[in-house]
Parts: C-alpha cells; structure tokens; sequence
C-alpha cells in the first residue's frame, strides 16, 4: 500500500492493530489474567466474597433461571419428603438450607429460619426474603391452609422441574445456533478486513497517475 500511495482501510488496521498486540504482548495478558484469576479466588473464598458471588450466580441470563429452577424444585422436594415423614419443620429447614450449594441462599435460609421461630408463617418468611416467586409463596400458604402441606409441595416440585426441563431444552437448542453466529461473525470480520485492504489496493492501481 505505501506504494500505490493509499492507506490501509479501517478494518484491516484495527486486524493488523490486534495481531501486532497479541504477537507482542502476549506474555501481559496472561500475567493479567492470572492476577484477576488468583484475585478472584481469594475474594471468593472469604465469607462475604462467596456470598456475593453465589448471589451474583443466581442473577446470570439463563445460567440463573437454570440454578434457581434447580433449587425450587429442590427445597420444594426435599421440604415435602422431610414434612411427610414427620421430621419438624425447623429441622426440615435447616436440612434444606444445607443442601443448597450456594452460601447465598445458606444466609437466606436462616434467616427465614429465624422468621419462623418469632412466629411468621413459612410462606410469609419467604416472601419477606424475595426468594421465591410469587407462585412459589402463594401455593404452599394454601397447601399450609388446607392441611396438605407435604403433597402441595411435591406439587410444586413438579411444577419447577418440568420449568427446569423446558429451559434445559432451551438453551441447549439456541446455545450451538449463537456460538456459530458468534464464529461466524469473527470470520467474516477477517475476512471483510483483508478484502477491504485488496480492494483498496487494486483501486489505488487503477487510478494511479502513470
């Protein structure tokens, strides 16, 4: 190009731009990434760290929906069996808060413990802490109210896994789609920067003054 007199076109620079940082600075971005990393895994592991975390996790587009699912039917499953089997409630609770996996809802949970031994309604705690949706908390007081606590909670067990299987079948179906948009929209990128500096070049030939 410094030839014919033209200059490289916009996408071809910014290609050549990260190529020339990434063949000369390589060794930056791994000495970053592993001080991001080792960062991370020392916020993680603190108490207050973990819980922020755990809590950021739940909140994620459809990777949350999959864990909150996950756990509605869980507690739902877990509470019903316990309650049916006559294991008292506040021991029920504090079985599924410890079956969580996540220190978020471990916090969570025991404070909705705490709500229930001051005289709330299982539901009502729940509500209070906005773990669960509406439907959640609305089902299980008239399960509570009716005298069918346990089977009203298999119910919602039910309800959560089939919304769990659908979302899995989501997300399984639009996941390969947009990594090949994803790949597809890198290539043509390259692609359109290389093409972009050939026709330029064969333009500045054509109208270079002999």
């Amino acid at each position: 190009m410094s030839q014919t007199g033209g200059a490289l076109p916009v996408p071809t620079r910014i290609l050549l731009s990260v190529h020339h940082t990434l063949t000369t600075y390589w060794w930056l971005g791994l000495l970053i990434l592993a001080a991001l990393l080792a960062g991370w895994r020392a916020f993680v592991r603190s108490d207050e760290g973990r819980i922020a975390w755990d809590r950021f996790r739940l909140h994620l587009p459809a990777y949350g929906r999959v864990q909150r699912h996950g756990y509605y039917a869980q507690f739902s499953r877990t509470l019903g069996t316990l309650v049916e089997n006559g294991i008292p409630l506040l021991r029920s609770l504090d079985l599924v808060g410890e079956i969580a996996g996540n220190r978020f809802l471990e916090t969570k949970m025991a404070e909705v413990r705490r709500a229930v031994v001051d005289g709330a309604t299982l539901p009502a705690a729940l509500s209070a802490q906005q773990l669960f949706p509406h439907l959640f908390t609305d089902m299980m007081a008239v399960g509570e109210q009716t005298g069918h606590f346990a089977e009203t909670m298999q119910t919602i067990a039910d309800v959560y896994e089939r919304e769990l299987d659908r979302t899995m079948t989501f997300i399984a179906t639009i996941l390969p789609i947009a990594i090949i948009v994803v790949i597809a929209v890198l290539v043509g990128a390259v692609v359109w920067s290389i093409l972009s500096a050939v026709f330029e070049m064969t333009h500045s030939l054509q109208f270079r003054p002999h």
